[in-house]
């Protein structure tokens, strides 16, 4: 029998991100993001529109 894969913990609600996620954008900013074309970082604070 091969390994077994490590235990996933959901989120504590519906919108958290399981265990074993990586979060790459929680909605709020863009502070960690870089331009892989000329390594810039994003302008000050963002807000994202969520359409219906």
């Amino acid at each position: 029998m091969g390994a077994r894969a490590p235990k996933v913990t959901p989120g504590a609600t519906s919108s958290s991100a399981p265990s074993d996620a990586i979060v790459l954008f929680d909605g709020t900013n863009l502070n960690n993001w870089v331009s892989d074309k000329d390594g810039s970082t994003a302008p000050g604070p963002s807000k994202t529109a969520c359409s219906p």
